[in-house]
Order: structure tokens, then C-alpha cells, then sequence
């Protein structure tokens, strides 16, 4: 259960990330809006204005880029809680059957292996850390 919270809250964690994000790069956008409004105004002049939008582009790219690793990031995460789902589920169905399916076997256990002194080793898809 602890382990759910915590992709929850680095879910979340994440879209507040993301907001800011976008939120700085409305800001950001329009600011250039009104440079580029000054700079018809005559406000500004033509070399000012290049210096400023050529750092207007950088930052762009830059927030535009962290917010798809953080939406990166998110998809990762909700892949991850899908998957811890499936595999709680399974634990509950292991847990409340003294028969266990052959779908909560495929589940539960990645790879079976046996050796020639009749020992076997079994891989989990979870870990009990």
C-alpha cells in the first residue's frame, strides 16, 4: 500500500510539474507576444528584438522539453501502478485460494527454472523490498 501512495504522490508531484510548466510557458509566450508588439511599435529595435528572440527560443525548446519528460515520466509512472495492480491482485487471489490458477501463477512468476539435482529456482514479477 505504501508503495501505491508513493506513485500517487510522485504522480502527482509530477502534474504540478507540468503545470508550472505550462504555466511559464504561456507566460513566456505572451511576453514575446508584446516584444514582438513593441517591436512593430517601433518600441524596440530590429537588433534588440532578434537578441530576444533568439533567447525567447531557447527557453521555449527548454520548457517544451522538460514538460514531454515529465509527461514522459507520468505514462512511465501509471504504467508501473497498472502493473502493481495486477500484480496485488494476484497476491489477494494467491492469498485467498488454497488452489491457485494457472492466470495467478502466470501472474505471480516470470520463469521457472530446474536443475538436474531436482532443485528449482523461481523468478517473481515483483520484489519483496
Amino acid at each position: 500500500m505504501a508503495r501505491k501512495q508513493g506513485i500517487l504522490l510522485d504522480s502527482n508531484i509530477i502534474e504540478k510539474q507540468e503545470s508550472a510548466l505550462n504555466k511559464e510557458l504561456e507566460q513566456s509566450q505572451n511576453a514575446f507576444r508584446s516584444l514582438y508588439q513593441d517591436k512593430l511599435k517601433g518600441k524596440i529595435n530590429e537588433r534588440d528584438y532578434d537578441f530576444l528572440y533568439e533567447d525567447f527560443t531557447k527557453n521555449r525548446t527548454s520548457l517544451e522539453s522538460n514538460i514531454e519528460t515529465l509527461k514522459q515520466r507520468k505514462e512511465t509512472l501509471m504504467k508501473y501502478q497498472d502493473d502493481s495492480r495486477e500484480i496485488l491482485a494476484a497476491i489477494d487471489d494467491f492469498m485467498a485460494n488454497e488452489i491457485l490458477s494457472k492466470a495467478t501463477i502466470h501472474k505471480l512468476i516470470s520463469r521457472i527454472e530446474a536443475f538436474e539435482d531436482k532443485s528449482i529456482r523461481l523468478y517473481a514479477n515483483f520484489s519483496c523490498a
